[in-house]
């Protein structure tokens, strides 16, 4: 990494902060490390000391609203080990939320905006390695994940690094993609992707970055992200996740007091990793579902046996319910830093007197139930796998493709018009809940139609056929379905009849 080189924004010179993978520190420093080093800033990384010092200077500059060197901080009593801090001015002073009524809202120049920021509060310009160097990305086009034109596109390759004026820890600053576009705040994957590389480019194991959406306290509709220094360990940096697609590293962050969705990386397929993020937060926008978005160092979902280790990152999602307006809670608002663990208090009172049972029933408050994450969790994880597993074995030269497989009974009396017969040679399947994902699909009560024994497969196309396959469970009729499903059980019925079924698992 280094810094060198002028670039001009609005005619004003900034410095360029250059960067290629060969910065990333992987793995990452562990927190008994840290304690150890406690009088000395050896595992501070060139990042670090570049973003600390001319975060200093502007402090010193007197940039921002108030003065933030350290925080009053206590670690509440209880499990989740919630980190409090006392953080008066910022309730105070911090710029009010923009009036948004949508997830989706479009930018709006006449409102403020960081092209109207001064240009003593920029710190400096990131600026990556050209992409197709970078990160993966050939081997995404070569799988057409990524297609090719889009890396010059859809992919830009400079971030400006401004203070946050209002910030909440030391080292505060915004990450804004190419600010003179205008974008909305709607996460894309460049700017998901700086956010994973920002943090590998950090030595420092409390280095976080963080993402808000529109209904889930952004205050500001023009892209950007969060990254600040918590020197304190989180629980959601190691606890316990539940695989929902292990081929996408794609996890359910269930034991936790809000639970939400984790995509852990290496940082060896960071571009993949930063569509499939954008692909569940697009999931969330295309719903009006507000988000938030909490990435930081971390334990491998599946080797949780290990907390103190930092192989990788984490990036944990949270779909919530939406606020919109002035509605603001009086002792800390929950969003990005709340839901991972991270509480900056407005007053003194509550920092010194909140529980961890206070604190958990003030963030529910912004959760959905248990049924509506459940329902939610089994959309999106259907909705990756068709959009990440599905579509690139489609365009592979082993071509697949995914059918409702129903299992019944098929007497010889019985007619193949009637029932759904399906065979077919060698392949393997990965099973669901049939009733669940058709239900998903066509937002159909489960209850609402009877179904045998289901299953929902990925069949490889092969070119060799067959006989029938019976199997010992009851036939279902197409009557039997409802009027939206009964044309794909026909249409699919006409498909399936001479394909056998070789391995279910």
């Amino acid at each position: 990494m280094e810094l060198k080189g002028k670039s001009g924004l609005n005619g004003t010179p900034i410095e360029e902060y250059k960067y290629s993978n060969e910065d990333f520190i992987i793995p990452g420093s562990t927190w008994q490390e840290r304690r150890e080093q406690t009088n000395n800033q050896d595992f501070l990384s060139a990042f670090d000391k570049t973003l600390r010092s001319k975060w200093t200077d502007k402090m010193e500059q007197g940039l921002f609203r108030y003065p933030l060197w350290s925080l009053q901080t206590r670690v509440l009593p209880g499990g989740v080990k919630y980190v409090a801090q006392l953080n008066i001015k910022r309730g105070i002073e911090r710029r009010k939320p923009q009036d948004i009524r949508s997830i989706k809202e479009k930018f709006n120049p006449s409102q403020f905006n960081f092209s109207k920021i001064r240009s003593e509060e920029i710190l400096f310009e990131m600026v990556r390695s050209p992409l197709e160097k970078a990160a993966g990305i050939e081997s995404l086009q070569r799988n057409h994940i990524v297609p090719d034109g889009s890396a010059k596109k859809d992919w830009h390759s400079r971030t400006l690094v401004v203070i946050n004026v209002s910030p909440l820890e030391f080292g505060h600053v915004l990450f804004i993609p190419e600010p003179s576009l205008c974008l909305n705040q709607i996460l894309i994957p460049d700017l998901a992707l700086f956010g994973m590389e920002s943090i590998l480019l950090s030595g420092h194991p409390g280095f976080r970055v963080g993402f808000n959406s529109l209904g889930g306290f952004a205050s500001v509709n023009h892209l950007h992200l969060h990254g600040f220094y918590l020197d304190k360990e989180l629980v959601i940096e190691s606890t316990p996740c539940k695989p929902l697609c292990p081929d996408l590293n794609f996890y359910l962050l269930a034991d936790f007091p809000a639970p939400g969705f984790c995509f852990y990386t290496d940082g060896k397929d960071l571009v993949s990793v930063a569509q499939r993020v954008c692909g569940a937060t697009d999931y969330f926008v295309d719903r009006n579902i507000a988000h938030n978005i909490f990435i930081t160092r971390g334990c491998d979902p599946g080797h949780a046996g290990w907390p103190e280790s930092r192989e990788g990152i984490r990036v944990v999602i949270w779909a919530r319910k939406s606020c919109f307006g002035s509605k603001e809670e009086s002792a800390f608002n929950v969003a990005l830093c709340e839901l991972a663990g991270h509480l900056p208090f407005k007053n003194q009172e509550d920092f010194m007197n909140m529980t961890e049972e206070s604190v958990i029933g003030i963030i529910k408050e912004y959760l959905f139930s248990e049924e509506e994450f459940r329902i939610l969790s089994m959309g999106l994880a259907e909705h990756l796998k068709q959009k990440y597993i599905l579509t690139g074995q489609r365009k592979s030269s082993c071509r697949k493709m995914v059918i409702p497989l129903i299992t019944l009974l098929s007497p010889p009396t019985h007619s193949h018009a009637e029932h759904l017969i399906v065979s077919k040679p060698h392949f393997s399947c990965c099973v669901i809940d049939f009733r669940r994902a058709i239900a998903s699909q066509f937002q159909i009560p489960v209850k609402s139609w009877r179904l045998g024994i289901t299953r929902w497969c990925y069949l490889e196309q092969l070119a060799c056929i067959g006989d029938p396959v019976e199997t010992p469970h009851s036939p279902i009729h197409a009557s039997s379905f409802p009027f939206s499903c009964k044309s794909t059980f026909m249409r699919y019925q006409n498909m399936c009849v001479s394909w056998k079924i070789h391995k279910c698992l």
